[in-house]
Parts: C-alpha cells; sequence; structure tokens
C-alpha cells in the first residue's frame, strides 16, 4: 500500500496576476508506503520530544535558529529512508494561459497539473492519496481527478481524501520539504538565514544544487513544464 500526501506552494500564481517576486507555482507529493509511514512518524515524533518543538511543522514557521537542529535531522530523516520519496511538478506562472487552456477556469487549470504530479508515478500498486483541505468553487474536483487518474494509470487508486494538515505529520512533512523547495526555485530566501542553511544542509546530502532532474530520478524528483513546448495543460 502506497500512501501519497500532497500539497502546493504559490498556487494562486496560477490564477492570479504575476508576483514580481516569485515566478513558479509548485503541486508537491511525498510517496511513502504504509508501514514505513508508521515508522517514520514514530521517529519524528522522537525528534519533536528531544528538540522540544510541538505544533504543526511547515516551511513557513522556520524562524527561529534555535530549532535549526531538529530541521536539519528532519532532512537527514528523509534521506535515511530510501523507501520514502518526493516528487514535485514546478509550473511557469508567466507561460501559464487558462483562458486558452482551460476556458478561463484557473481552478481546472490547477487540477490538471495536480493530475501531472500524480499520473508519472502511479504503477502497478495499490494507492491512496491525501491532500491538505483546500475550497474549491467547483466541489466535484477530487472526483474527477480520482476518476481521471484511475483510468489513465495501472494503478489501484483506493481514494483521494482531503485531511487537515495540522493532524497529518506526513502532509507537514510535504509542506516543509515543498517549501524548501520552492524557496530554492523562486531564490526568495535570503544567503544567511536559518532558511538557507538547510536549503544548503538539503542539498548537502543530496549531493547537488536543487534543480530539474531526469523522469526516472526516484528519491527527489522534480519536474519543470515547458508550456512554451508541450501543452500539458490540454490532456
Amino acid at each position: 500500500m502506497i500512501e501519497v500526501y500532497c500539497d502546493e506552494s504559490r498556487q494562486d500564481l496560477l490564477i492570479r496576476p504575476h508576483s514580481q517576486y516569485d515566478r513558479y507555482a509548485l503541486i508537491g507529493s511525498l510517496w511513502i508506503d504504509s508501514e514505513t509511514r508508521k515508522v517514520v512518524t514514530r521517529q519524528i515524533r522522537e525528534l519533536r520530544i528531544r528538540h522540544e518543538v510541538f505544533g504543526e511543522i511547515k516551511w513557513s514557521k522556520v524562524l527561529s535558529k534555535k530549532k535549526k537542529r531538529f530541521f536539519e535531522e528532519l532532512i537527514a530523516l528523509f534521506f535515511k529512508h530510501p523507501e520514502v520519496r518526493f516528487r514535485c511538478i514546478c509550473i511557469d506562472s508567466y507561460q501559464v494561459d487558462n483562458k486558452r487552456f482551460n476556458e478561463g477556469d484557473g481552478e481546472l487549470g490547477f487540477y490538471k497539473f495536480y493530475y501531472q504530479t500524480l499520473y508519472h508515478w502511479i504503477c502497478g500498486d495499490t494507492y491512496r492519496i491525501f491532500c491538505d483541505i483546500k475550497v474549491n468553487r467547483n466541489r466535484d474536483r477530487l472526483k474527477d481527478l480520482y476518476r481521471t487518474l484511475s483510468k489513465t494509470t495501472n494503478g489501484v487508486i483506493e481514494f483521494i481524501q482531503p485531511l487537515s494538515s495540522s493532524d497529518t505529520p506526513m502532509l507537514q512533512f510535504c509542506d516543509f520539504l515543498l517549501g524548501l523547495t520552492s524557496s530554492r526555485v523562486n531564490g526568495s530566501v535570503d544567503y544567511g538565514t536559518i532558511k538557507s542553511d538547510l536549503i544548503q544542509a538539503f542539498e548537502y546530502h543530496l549531493g547537488r544544487r536543487i534543480g530539474p532532474t531526469g523522469k526516472m530520478v526516484q528519491k527527489y524528483n522534480i519536474f519543470f513544464i515547458d508550456l512554451k513546448c508541450r501543452e500539458d495543460q490540454s490532456e
């Protein structure tokens, strides 16, 4: 049983006017089998107790240098378990054209990109997909995503279920990894800050700078869609 925990970063860039500071919207997914999830959840709980870090783990809350060691060990934990994988899709908001590809519906475009995030890694297993609670104008977005994935992949999708991130450690883990990735991709972190240090720590474990990866890279996969060359939005 593979569990997939999903989150998004700067998704408003896909709908609203482009930000002068950020360019890329990201959709991320943490892939973990159910048995490993139990182990990792316990280890995160142990880290929290040892470092006295409580409350929700979010990249946006990485502010105190007193908690730097906790986040460094959280990064090490990700690399400790080969079974824990991360994939995200990066969308250049300057290239998004909802009027042309999504009938002017940015929410529809968002879920098309969500599909692209998941589709390429669903293969021959049974999956449970969890996403952070999101208020949609169209209440059937997750049902439509479920039906489309079920029809177009050879995996078994048991369900796609929204959960509160405050109660779900793996959603928080995904948020942390996605926020770290988004900050590097968008160049939005100043050198010398705790976030900058954590990005460097992550890249030390990774063995390279965060950036686009090949399709077959399994541990930490970043896919940049080039909408000028492809029509991913119309799939």
